[in-house]
This record gives C-alpha cells, structure tokens and sequence, in this order.
C-alpha cells in the first residue's frame, strides 16, 4: 500500500523547493491556476490576469488580424477611458506601444508590458497569496 513519508523525511525536501512567482505561478500548472483563483478576488488582480490572457491571444492571433486585437487591448487596458485600466504600467511606456501598434503590430509588441505586470504581481500580491 502506498503512504506519505513521515515528515521528518520531508524536511530537506521542503528547503529545497523553490517558492517564487515565477516558478509556483507561471511554470507549475496547479498553482498557475490557484494564483489566477485568488487574483479573481480581487479586482485589480483580475484585471492584471485578463491582460496577460488578452496578451497571450494578441501573441497568437493571425497577422491580419493582429492589428485590431491590438487595439482592443490598448483600449481596453491601456487607455484611460478603458473599462479594464491597468494603472501599474507608465504611461511612456503605452504611448511607445501604440505608436509601435500603428507602424506594423509585431508578435513581441506587448513584451515590456508583460514583463511589468508579472513583476508587479511577483510582489505585494505574490506575498498575500
């Protein structure tokens, strides 16, 4: 019959485990998903979560289509008067974004903005979960 192990045979395991955001919250895909569970309870964490999955769809969308799935996130999330506004991110940085979006949308368009709002949820929400 199978058991657990006693837990003073799991101590060194329990060290040894990594315990950042980028590994619990993003690679594994039980706690990718109790991450997104507990960012649904709060609105402003939802709102992060939605843009990334608006990213994700925009990084996969075909080339004539790219353009105006761009813009819907741009208004949706970046824009002031979007229902969705996700104030974490500099303003520069949206106003270089869109800029980019009208010469010639590209697949890494929303790379930067990604990037900040995982780093942004790596911090104070990462510690509450």
């Amino acid at each position: 019959m199978l058991q657990f192990p006693h837990i003073s045979q799991c101590e060194e395991l329990r060290l040894s485990l990594e315990r950042d955001y980028h590994s619990l919250c993003e690679r594994q895909p039980i706690g990718r998903l109790l991450f997104r569970e507990f960012c649904a309870t709060r609105p402003e964490l939802s709102r992060c979560v939605a843009f990334l999955d608006g990213v994700a769809e925009y990084e996969v969308t075909p080339d004539d289509k790219r353009k105006a799935c761009g813009r819907q996130l741009t208004q949706n999330f970046l824009s002031h008067t979007g229902p969705d506004l996700i104030p974490e991110v500099p303003r520069q940085l949206v106003t270089n974004c869109t800029q980019r979006l009208e010469q010639g949308p590209c697949k890494d368009l929303f790379q930067e903005l990604t990037r900040l709002t995982h780093e942004y949820l790596s911090v104070a929400p990462f510690a509450d979960y």
